[in-house]
């Protein structure tokens, strides 16, 4: 509009005045209905209407004139044609006002109202603020302003909207909610809206668009806040549950041809028990008119997980539910063209139309189901699929069903029917071909013909069965035949039942008519059930007081009757009666069995007796019962002495068992309280099963109503330590566990031998429908260990673990801890659809002093420890383990074979099915460095190829062997039981020595223990089976090749070989095959060397070597030979000489070149210890020993030439480097004095002096190779 001018002006008047001076009404009295309480109200106020210009004023005030107080003044006025608008309204009332009752708000707070507006159309302003209980709850603001293409409005609003709207709305506006909002009305009558938002703390609805008398354009966007759960109340029942909802709807096109869409996801939509979760739903339509004949629509939607309270139905709803369906709706007519909705379990079309106004339906049904069901869900598919089909059709007030057919495993239903006010007329055939799937132990086929009548509140039913080839339990049922002709009215039931057939060659038969009397009455006359030698027998009737009869039972043998009831575990006797007695004081029943010896499923009883009575039968029943048994057997355990009482106890029912389980006393007493909600207060408890004995902390009380069983911190003794139980259990679960120090060991109850220690505590929570449970439980066990691990030596370990189950999987983290630092963490969950697939993370710590024990029985220590990072993923029949496992700086030391290596490190990577070793290195103590790489193999038997590299290797048994070396070794074959350790050692040089061993003509005793006690046999069987490392199964196939330096050396030998051997044969007891052959080599006798003519180390599987060695010499008597032979611990030596003079001759020639009868006898003293020597004799020599008592370092006796001129020498170290020595002949002047200096390790300088005054001086070299 041009400014200045006014788009509200009307430019005239209206001829009209109209003043209403004063309204006075004195006493207004509203009703109850309209107020929400009783008020009496007196108002005054006045309206002029001037219409020359127009103008409108209006002033009012309403006041309470009641005991209650409360006021609204009102003052308006508006100028059509200069658009100026005033507006002044107050409002305030006490708690408990009119507006507070009307509006329902809680705690009917006082109320304080104001409303003021100022301006015209082009620029007008309103505000609004509401007070209750004197705190502003809400205020608010709204705007006109002129704009080009008409007026533009815009609304604030903010504050607590909740007491204000109904109270199943009051969650979706919970905190404080904002209305902002912004919209243009043109010229043209259309209205734009850019922006219009209301929010509150859990919604968010967001709405734009633009609407004309030609176009819509309009979208509208809901959402529910993430993570937020809203429960909208219904009608009656429970509440709509809303979870992470968004709603999205939009529409384009005209008046009469819109086009709209319409998605919605929600994370969790439902009710009660009933829900979905993860839906996904598409809708839309292509030119509809909303004031139209006809618009067309398609949906589409998926639902993760269907949940339904019942078990059965939820299992057809399977897996990811998928919605589709296409159809027109024309006024209140639909017509579904197709709609298919499928799980993985079965599927549903449905074609047809309907009218929701007059509720008439014609459709066609088709459902499928297919295998994979779980039994419990549909036991009669037998997981196998079955097709129902159907024609549905209501109109005027008939429902028909008709082609109807159910396709199923165990049989085949056809039929059809009608339902006209309230009368039922039809028919169904079921054809069971094959028994066999019907019930084990069935064969043959049946068929049963039914015929429905009547009236739905009191049908007639007529039905004939028949069998053909029918057995059971392998023995035929013959002549079966079956009637029945029944009215199933409640208060007038009459009808016969006729069956008969032979079993075994015993009649099978029954014959139960119930008449209906003049009087109302119902009567069972005088009835026999005959099956297998067991009879029922009785009447009873049914007259205005209630039931009179007696049944008598006569089972005398059990073990007959089981095979046609299907029980191939009954066995004994069973008789008793039933007796019914009723008059004006009420009914009665009496009970009375016996069982002299009974047996069913695993359960076994004797001397059972069974004596009860209920009173008031029809009225609020009191029962007594007494039940006796000698002995009860059940899941092994033994039970005698039972007693078990029922008595009435007020208006509840009280209860106690006595007995013995397995020698312990058990009871149990409390009493029962029936009603709406049911109250079983238990005193005391407690039971005995496989040895674990439990029993009730302290008295409970259990509830039941609903369905539902309530716990209140019920406390049970277990273990050592208490469970205690509260919450619900019905189709909804809401229970706490909460475990405190209960011992592992109850464990040994359902898996005996696991040997489990240590206590428990934690808590355990399970929620959400019992259909689809939800458990979160976080729990530690101290000190936790079990059989294998203490049979390992494994200290105690303290485990801690929390997760949770549901949704189909199971998620946990967990850490272990435990000795030597010992520290281990896993954390995944497990897939349970299917079968169970885990997807675990596993780290830690292994330190092998955990592994000290075993490792010490075999003479091994290892120091460090092992990291181990791991993923275990694929199936649980199949996992698939990868990952890696290092460790680094470890030492391993074998003290049976002086092995010691140091800073070991590794790294292996677990993939698929095998371990590959990365890397592995160490150093060798004594010298040298190790490597290693390969793979292990995770199927049977662990299959290894492993190559092993010592390099510059040095190795020392400390007694005979002194080598270096380097090796290529490979480890190939099943770990588990045969692997081949093989490969090649090159020996670069080694040292053996021909030890001192034991004293010559000295053998070792062979020692038999004989009548030894049974304490010490048993010691050395031990002794005897824990040698040699403990048997090991690892094979040899070695290689050792020293082409040279192998250096033989002791007892006056020196000798270089060189050869190559084999190792083979178990580790245990491994042999060495092939010889070390003398390349050269000297003896030394006394003073005399001798060089080896010949000489050969040889090997014949013992690792202790036979040696052969010989050395010739040319003596006064020709040739002689010098032999040392036999095993290198325990040689031989032997002497020969071609003239074959005895051997110590020999020895005496080679040695002193003379005969025995020539020597002295310090010769032959020396002749005596070179044997010993060379023989092995004991610790020396004696002139050794003498040398040692006098404390010399040198002692020596000689004889000159001929034998003649025998001398003593002897010396001493006076340091590092200087020797001085004395020697002293048997000649005069013989007297020498010498002194040696050692310059360096080769050379020397000697001076010496005799008696006679001779001096003498040298410089010498000498070296030892």
């Amino acid at each position: 509009p041009v400014a200045g001018e006014s788009s509200g002006g009307s430019g005239g008047g209206i001829p009209l005045k109209l003043d209403i001076a004063a309204i006075d009404l004195p006493d207004i009295d509203l009703a109850a209905p309209v107020a929400g309480a009783p008020a009496r109200l007196a108002a005054t106020g006045r309206v002029l209407i001037d219409g020359t210009p127009l103008d409108i004023a209006a002033d009012l005030d309403v006041h309470r004139i009641d005991a209650a107080a409360g006021q609204l003044t009102l003052s308006a006025k508006f100028s059509p044609d200069s658009g100026a608008i005033r507006l002044d309204a107050t409002a305030s009332e006490p708690k408990g006002g009119i507006v507070a009752g009307l509006f329902g708000l809680p705690d009917d707070p006082a109320l304080s109202l104001t409303v003021t507006g100022n301006g015209n159309l082009d620029d007008f302003a309103a505000d609004l603020a509401l007070s209750l209980d004197g705190t502003e709850t809400i205020a608010g603001r709204l705007t006109v302003g002129a704009v080009e293409a008409g007026h533009a409005v815009t609304a604030d609003l903010n504050g607590q909207l909740t007491p204000f709207v109904p109270g199943r709305f009051r969650p979706a506006l919970a905190g404080r909610t904002t209305l902002a909002a912004q919209a243009t009305i043109g010229t043209d009558g259309s209205v734009t809206v850019p922006s219009a938002t209301l929010t509150s703390a859990t919604t968010a609805l967001d709405l734009s668009g633009m609407w004309s008398k030609e176009t819509v354009s309009a979208k509208v966007r809901a959402t529910v806040a993430a993570g937020t759960r809203l429960l909208i109340e219904t009608d009656g029942g429970a509440p709509l549950d809303l979870e992470d909802v968004r709603l999205a709807v939009t529409a384009d096109g005209t008046a009469k041809a819109l086009d709209w869409t319409l998605a919605l996801d929600a994370a969790t939509l439902g009710r009660g028990d009933n829900r979905l979760e993860g839906l996904t739903l598409q809708a839309s339509g292509k030119g509809a008119n909303p004031s139209g004949p006809k618009a067309d629509f398609t949906v589409k939607g998926t639902a993760e997980s269907v949940v339904l309270a019942d078990a059965r139905a939820a299992a057809f709803a399977n897996g990811l539910v998928r919605l589709s369906a296409t159809g027109t709706v024309e006024g209140t007519d639909i017509t579904l063209s197709e709609a298919q909705i499928t799980s993985d379990t079965a599927a549903v079309a449905l074609t047809g139309s309907g009218n929701w106004s007059t509720m008439t339906v014609d459709a066609n049904i088709t459902a499928d189901v297919q295998p994979g069901l779980p039994l419990s869900a549909a036991t009669w598919l037998r997981n196998r699929p079955a097709r129902l089909t159907a024609h549905v059709a209501a109109k005027d007030g008939t429902v028909s069903v008709s082609d109807a057919r159910l396709e199923a495993a165990l049989a085949t239903v056809t039929g059809s029917g009608r339902v006209a006010d309230g009368a039922l007329d039809g028919s169904m055939k079921i054809a069971a071909p094959d028994l066999s799937a019907v019930q084990a132990g069935l064969t043959g086929a049946a068929d049963l013909d039914v015929t429905l009548g009547g009236t739905l509140s009191a049908p007639t039913v007529k039905a004939t069965a028949s069998g053909n080839a029918i057995t059971v339990m392998g023995e035929a049922l013959d002549g079966l035949g079956l009637t029945l002709d029944a009215v199933l009215d409640p208060a007038a039931p009459q009808g016969t039942l006729k069956a008969e057939a032979r079993y075994r060659g015993q009649p099978v038969l029954a014959d139960i008519a119930v008449v209906r009397g003049a009087d109302g009455s119902a009567t069972i006359e005088p009835a026999t059930v005959t099956i297998a030698g067991a009879t029922v027998k009785g009447s009873a009737t049914w007259g205005p007081d209630g039931p009179n009869g007696r049944f008598a039972l006569d089972a005398p043998d059990l073990a007959a009757l089981g095979p046609i009831l299907l029980r191939d575990d009954l066995s004994g006797a069973l008789s008793g009666t039933a007796t019914l007695n009723s008059d004006a004081q009420g009914s009665t029943l009496a009970l009375k069995l016996d069982g002299p010896a009974l047996s069913a499923a695993g359960v076994s009883a004797k001397t059972l007796a069974i004596g009860a009575r209920i009173d008031d039968l029809l009225g609020k029943a009191r029962p007594t019962a007494t039940i006796t048994a000698a002995s009860l057997v059940a899941s092994g355990t033994t039970v005698t002495g039972l007693k078990v009482e029922v008595q009435p106890k007020g208006g509840a029912i009280a209860f106690s068992v006595e007995g013995r389980a397995d020698g312990t006393p058990v009871s149990a007493a409390g009493t029962v309280t029936p009603g709406a909600t049911t109250a079983i207060a238990l005193d005391r408890a407690n039971a005995v099963w496989r040895g674990v004995e439990a029993r009730l902390a302290r008295p409970t009380t259990v509830r039941i109503a609903d369905g539902a069983v309530t716990l209140n911190d019920a406390a049970l003794a277990l273990g050592g330590g208490t469970a205690t139980i509260t919450g619900s259990a019905g189709k909804s679960l809401n229970l706490k566990v909460a475990l405190s120090g209960i011992s592992a060991a109850v464990a040994e109850a359902v898996a005996p031998g696991l040997g489990l220690q240590g206590p428990i505590s934690g808590s355990v929570g399970v929620t959400g429908a019992a259909a689809d449970p939800k458990v979160a439980y976080e729990l530690t066990w101290s000190g936790a260990s079990a059989s294998a691990t203490r049979d390992a030596s494994l200290g105690a370990l303290n485990v801690a673990a929390k997760g949770s189950y549901g949704g189909k999987a199971v998620t946990l983290d967990s850490r272990i801890d435990g000795p030597a630092g010992l520290a281990f963490t896993a954390s995944g969950r497990v897939g349970l659809a299917g079968t169970p697939t885990p997807d675990i993370a596993v780290r830690g710590t292994i330190p092998f002093e955990l592994a000290a024990a075993k490792l010490a029985s075999s003479g091994m220590r290892l120091k460090g420890a092992a990291n181990a990072d791991l993923k275990i993923a694929g199936t649980a029949a199949a996992p698939a383990i990868t990952g890696t496992i290092s460790t680094s700086g470890a030492t391993f030391v074998d003290t049976g074979s002086n092995i010691v290596l140091t800073d070991l490190a590794a790294q292996a990577a677990l993939g698929g099915r095998s371990i590959e070793i990365r890397s592995l290195t160490g150093k060798i103590a004594s010298g040298g460095t190790l490597s290693a790489s390969g793979t292990i193999g995770l199927d049977n038997g662990l299959p290894a190829d492993i190559a092993v590299k010592v390099s510059d290797g040095r190795y020392a048994d400390g007694q005979l062997v002194n080598a270096v070396f380097g090796a290529n070794i490979t480890v190939k074959g099943p770990l588990a039981s045969a692997p081949v350790l093989g490969g090649q050692i090159d020996i670069d040089r080694a040292d053996l020595t021909i030890p001192d061993n034991l004293p010559g003509g000295v053998d070792i005793v062979s020692v038999q223990h004989r009548n030894a006690p049974a304490a010490v046999a048993e010691q050395a069987q031990e002794l005897k089976s824990g040698g040699g490392g403990g048997g090991s199964a690892l094979t040899l196939d070695l290689a050792v090749n020293a082409p040279r330096r192998i250096f033989v050396r002791g007892r006056g030998i020196d000798a270089e070989f060189g050869g190559r051997i084999k190792l083979v044969g178990p580790a245990s007891a491994p042999r060495a095959i092939g010889a070390f052959n003398l390349i050269r080599g000297r003896m030394n006798l006394l003073a005399r060397r001798l060089d080896f003519t010949s000489g050969t180390i040889g090997f014949t599987g013992s690792l202790v070597p036979d040696i052969d060695f010989s050395a010739d010499t040319t003596t006064s008597d020709g040739t002689a030979t010098l032999t040392l032979s036999g095993p290198a611990n325990k040689p031989e030596i032997s002497a020969s000489s071609a003239s074959g003079v005895p051997e110590d001759e020999a020895l005496a020639l080679i040695i002193f070149g003379r005969t025995t009868d020539n020597l002295s006898a310090f010769q032959i003293a020396q002749l005596a210890d070179a044997v010993a020597t060379l023989s092995g004799g004991g610790s020396g020599s004696v002139l050794e020993k003498l040398r040692r008592s006098v404390g010399i370092d040198s002692l020596d006796v000689t004889a000159g030439d001929n034998g003649q001129g025998a001398a003593v020498s002897a010396g001493r170290y006076i340091n590092d480097r200087t020797f001085v020595g004395v020697k002293q002949g048997t000649q005069p002047g013989s007297t020498r004095v010498t002194i040696d200096l050692n310059i360096t390790d080769d050379v020397k300088v000697r001076g010496e002096t005799g008696a006679n005054g001779t001096t003498k001086g040298g410089i010498f070299f000498e070296r030892d190779y």
